[in-house]
């Protein structure tokens, strides 16, 4: 009896080893589970992260441009064609913004004062960079303002200093004479700065990358269409009709 015992008592222990070797398995194998659910969790952060990732890198490929120069040399209208060529000739696949610096300043009154006797706001710096920086941040801005020189040389791939009137300044006094609001001395300050070519030398001073400044004479039809093809074609990568 004592043996049969010792027999009963040696198989209880084999039995609870064995009982240990299965929740040993056991363990093992939640551990092992829980490393695969891991594994395949990281793997599905890892895509997240990557299409993420992709995502930006594709919004991040959309260029923003400054088209700047002297008021009357045709900025807008530019930057207008510019912007509907471009979006109407890629299939929606790339949509660019247009912003006017000067009418966004107007509206949200991001200036210090209003200069009575050019008739011309001093604008506010700061506000206007705050305000563009989410915007050029996320790409595929088309802007448009007369300066260039205190926009952070960060904010564009490329700078268009438009030009008019250089060796005739009857086109660009025309053209400044039909606006409302412009004093004969506003219009000889801007008939001025086009002849001394202030605009392209602030340009290029605030702008030292090769080929980020282009200089463009936009004196007639015939030119604002070769720059508007120029812009979207080479600078933008529009495939144009």
């Amino acid at each position: 009896m004592a043996f049969a015992k010792r027999k009963t008592k040696k198989k209880s222990t084999n039995d609870f080893e064995e009982e240990e070797e299965d929740d040993a398995d056991d363990q093992r194998q939640k551990k092992k589970t829980k490393t695969t659910k891991k594994d395949d969790d990281d793997d599905d952060d890892d895509e997240k992260t990557k299409k993420t990732r992709t995502k930006r890198t594709k919004v991040a490929l959309l260029k923003n441009i400054l088209i700047c120069g002297t008021p009357g040399t045709g900025k807008s209208t530019l930057a207008k064609l510019v912007l509907e060529k471009v979006n109407n000739n890629n299939n929606k696949r790339i949509c660019y913004e247009y912003v006017n610096v000067g009418d966004v300043c107007k509206a949200k009154e991001f200036y210090h004062l209003f200069d009575e006797r050019l008739n011309s706001f001093v604008i506010d710096e700061d506000k206007i960079l705050d305000h563009l920086e989410p915007l050029v941040r996320r790409g595929g801005m088309i802007l448009d303002y007369h300066s260039s020189e205190f926009f952070p040389e960060r904010f564009f791939s490329h700078v268009i200093v438009l030009t008019c009137g250089r060796e005739n300044t009857k086109i660009l006094y025309e053209r400044l004479e039909k606006r409302d609001g412009y004093t004969k001395e506003k219009i000889r300050q801007n008939v001025e700065c086009e002849i001394f070519g202030e605009c392209v030398e602030e340009a290029k001073e605030a702008y030292t990358g090769d080929g980020v400044v282009h200089v463009r004479s936009n004196e007639t039809e015939e030119e604002m269409e070769e720059t508007v093809k120029f812009i979207a074609e080479e600078l933008l990568g529009a495939k144009l009709r």
